[in-house]
């Protein structure tokens, strides 16, 4: 159960005591119990609100951090004839961008943010994304 739904289920709780409180008389008691009542009722209410609330929508990057031309380049290098098992990394990804003096870190969450999770990845989303804007066609493998 989470902070909130205790909150809630406290606030009911105190609520119910208040209610109790005004079925029996006592006037503080009513003034508090009506208090921690409607609080518990804004709380509900915006809890609901944010339940209901779209996500955020995640803006993804228009423009790779690195030059078109280097980009093709890298795709160029993944791009293998009988390639080896997927390690499930992108380390063939950031040798080649240490390699060429490339940003490391943008580029590879700019990757991701399309697609690319893993070197192969980069070959089958971000380049299917993005091949035809860099001019880079995957090989002939025929």
């Amino acid at each position: 159960m989470s902070n909130r739904a205790v909150i809630v289920v406290i606030v009911v709780v105190v609520a119910l005591l208040g209610l109790g409180a005004v079925l029996y008389g006592g006037t503080y008691a009513i003034m508090i119990g009506c208090a921690v009542a409607i609080i518990g009722i804004v709380e509900l209410v915006g809890w609901i609100r944010r339940r209901r609330a779209k996500p955020p929508l995640v803006k993804q990057p228009a423009e790779p951090p690195i030059s078109y031309e280097d980009l093709g380049r890298l795709f160029e290098a993944l791009d293998q004839p009988n390639p080896p098992d997927c390690t499930h990394t992108l380390a063939e990804t950031e040798a080649f961008l240490k390699s060429h003096n490339l940003p490391v870190a943008l580029t590879l969450d700019w990757l991701r943010a399309n697609g690319g999770f893993c070197d192969c990845e980069v070959i089958m989303n971000v380049a299917a994304k993005w091949g035809e804007n860099v001019g880079w066609e995957p090989r002939n493998e025929g």
